[in-house]
């Protein structure tokens, strides 16, 4: 991973927490209504959104789908984040994946 983050490996964590920030700040006006609204449940407060509540729940784990390209033939979990929390999986497809072999085989 540090040829991809130029040896900072905070810059993967940093760069995904910058990612949850944006998305929420403009769906947090759509999502908030609707879970107060139609499922009675209270707002989102924290500043990722629904990550912050899978975060700060240990029971929720948290799936990261990538190919081997991206995070070695080994799928380690990168320093930085908690590695019982964190769980790098290989490319997920449907049961029934209309991928060429070639394809299949060049992504996993």
């Amino acid at each position: 991973m540090s040829k991809f983050t130029l040896g900072v490996g905070w810059l993967n964590l940093w760069s995904y927490n910058f990612m949850f920030k944006k998305v929420w700040s403009v769906s947090r006006r759509y999502v908030n209504p609707w879970r107060q609204n139609e499922l009675g449940l209270s707002p989102v407060e924290s500043l990722w959104g629904i990550m912050g509540l899978i975060y700060a729940d240990e029971n929720i784990p948290v799936l990261i789908s990538s190919s081997k390209l991206f995070c070695g033939p080994k799928r380690i979990v990168p320093p930085e984040y908690d590695p019982n929390k964190v769980h790098v999986l290989g490319p997920v497809f449907p049961a029934s994946s209309y991928l060429p072999e070639n394809v299949s085989s060049f992504i996993t």
